[in-house]
């Protein structure tokens, strides 16, 4: 399982426009490591949500074990984007197993977007498919590359 204290991080960087603990022509070196492990976090960025700041900040709880999951981070952001949406066509769920599941198909939606006559059977299942084989890898890409590029000075 991986931990969402990065994605934290990288929505920190989205609102920041900086990497994290920047200081023109200064390195990151091992005691930087040694500070965040003992706590050392970012400043909030002056003129954020403080929705969007409780986030990320949620993120880098302390204790890993009081970290939002994947799904919660994702839940959050959209309540941000789109406020009290009727028109929700998916939510990924995270069940017992680990496993993600998705629900909940909006009929109307569907058929405001022209596929009321398909098989929405066949559209949950691929969404499915999806959540289970590319989230993950996705993410794990997406910050693997945000990583390899802060680390050499990008």
């Amino acid at each position: 399982m991986s931990d969402v204290y990065s994605v934290g991080v990288l929505l920190w960087e989205i609102s920041s426009g900086r990497p994290p603990f920047y200081t023109e022509g200064k390195k990151y070196d091992i005691g930087l490591i040694y500070e965040i492990s003992e706590g050392l976090r970012e400043k909030p960025v002056p003129d954020t949500s403080i929705t969007y700041i409780k986030l990320y900040t949620d993120c880098w709880d302390g204790e890993p074990d009081n970290r939002p999951t994947i799904c919660e981070v994702v839940d959050r952001l959209k309540d941000m984007i789109f406020p009290n949406d009727e028109s929700e066509t998916t939510k990924i769920d995270q069940t017992n197993d680990d496993k993600l599941t998705v629900t909940n198909i909006d009929k109307t939606y569907t058929s405001s977007i022209g596929l009321s006559k398909m098989d929405t059977n066949e559209i949950h299942e691929i969404i499915e498919q999806l959540a289970e084989d590319q989230i993950t890898k996705h993410v794990d890409e997406l910050f693997n590359l945000i990583f390899k590029e802060v680390n050499e000075g990008k």
